[in-house]
């Protein structure tokens, strides 16, 4: 028997909509970006991303407990929580490692094929962009600073 879980196409963007950076694009292309989620099972105790390793993926937890590790400090990560939004937008080393406590279903999206969407797609396009500027400016206010050049 196959335990495997399935996750309907609604359920997926459902899980997408949870997400700051998607809650910006209209439905109707949430529906094509959860043609490129791809489903994973991982065994407990088993590394999902590690500190200072290249990572290109967003991941999203549906279900299971892992834990979250920077430095000397640990968090857990629960069913509906998920890492890796800047590692999709500019792949990178991930910031912390990510080790499943128990079985996990994951989500997860590739930098690669969100790009090729971005590409074929400009209305997303505009929104992420839209999105990265909203959240620029959120942070100058929060720290109070100015990330532009002053001219004058």
């Amino acid at each position: 028997m196959n335990d495997t879980p399935k996750l309907l196409k609604i359920d997926k963007i459902e899980w997408l909509k949870q997400i700051p950076l998607f809650q910006w694009i209209p439905e109707e292309y949430l529906v094509t970006i959860s043609e490129f989620l791809h489903l994973l099972i991982i065994e407990a105790e088993t590394m999902v991303t590690e500190k200072d390793r290249m990572n290109t993926k967003l991941f999203m937890l549906i279900d299971g407990r892992c834990q979250i590790g920077l430095e000397n400090e640990y968090g857990i990560l629960q069913k509906g929580e998920y890492w890796g939004c800047f590692e999709l937008l500019t792949p990178q080393p991930a910031k912390y490692t990510i080790l499943c406590l128990e079985k996990c279903t994951l989500l997860y999206l590739e930098s690669d094929d969100f790009y090729r969407f971005l590409q074929d797609n400009e209305k997303p396009l505009q929104d992420v962009m839209f999105y990265l500027g909203e959240t620029l400016r959120r942070l100058e206010n929060e720290a109070g600073v100015s990330f532009e050049k002053k001219i004058l």
